[in-house]
């Protein structure tokens, strides 16, 4: 019945969550049950060499269940949200093309986020601003580079840590670019109108994920993360 409502109503499944919180086999469970195919939306999981790590989803857990954008994009490359949305666009229309349902899972919320909501439209930075940024992080350090940011972009600075690199670089180089911060471009999204979307967020006690992230630590390094 809901694979039938899910799939009449062009309907998305998003499935997000901190670490550990369970994420993953929740979407295989309802994959099997629903006919869906799971696309991956966690920024480190698409890279490639590090299955481990990032705890990509094994050879058996890939068995009865197709998965997409998982470790398929060259670790020497830059990855950002916006070859994410196009890449995830293709599965999630080739999924409904098939009869299937397309299940997105992943702990950046920022990708469901841009797939139900849209995305900004941010101009492109010239590496002209790219190093004038970097020049700033080698001479001032983080720290200041956050300052900075800060003072140009109080509302975006509040929503990220202070030791959050790329993400204070990139709100800084697009501000010296276009003279304009990263909260004013996020504000004038592109709402996506072909889809609806049905959310879970999963939410376990503290302790359970503490735990659970624990047991995964020590499976990586039996698994070989070491070697």
């Amino acid at each position: 019945i809901m694979k039938s409502k899910l799939y009449k109503k062009k309907i998305i499944l998003l499935i997000g969550g901190p670490t550990a919180s369970g994420k993953s086999k929740l979407a295989i469970d309802i994959a099997k049950e629903i006919n869906g195919e799971i696309i991956n939306a966690d920024s480190m999981q698409v890279y490639k060499n590090f299955p481990i790590l990032t705890s990509q989803p094994t050879i058996k857990e890939k068995k009865n269940v197709n998965h997409h954008l998982y470790g398929y994009y060259n670790t020497n490359k830059s990855y950002n949200g916006s070859i994410w949305l196009k890449d995830s666009y293709f599965f999630v229309k080739k999924s409904f093309s098939l009869g299937k349902i397309p299940i997105v899972v992943g702990g950046t919320g920022l990708y469901l986020e841009f797939l139900s909501k849209g995305i900004s439209k941010i101009p492109e930075i010239s590496e002209k601003t790219k190093k004038i940024i970097n020049d700033l992080l080698l001479k001032d350090g983080l720290k200041n580079l956050y300052k900075n940011l800060v003072k140009v972009d109080p509302e975006y600075a509040e929503k990220i840590s202070c030791n959050d690199k790329k993400r204070i670089m990139r709100a800084l180089e697009v501000f010296y670019e276009t003279k304009r911060n990263i909260s004013f471009y996020h504000k004038k999204t592109s709402t996506n109108k072909n889809f609806d979307f049905y959310k879970i967020f999963l939410s376990p006690p503290k302790e359970e994920i503490a735990k659970n992230c624990t047991e995964r630590f020590d499976k990586m390094i039996s698994n070989g993360l070491l070697e």
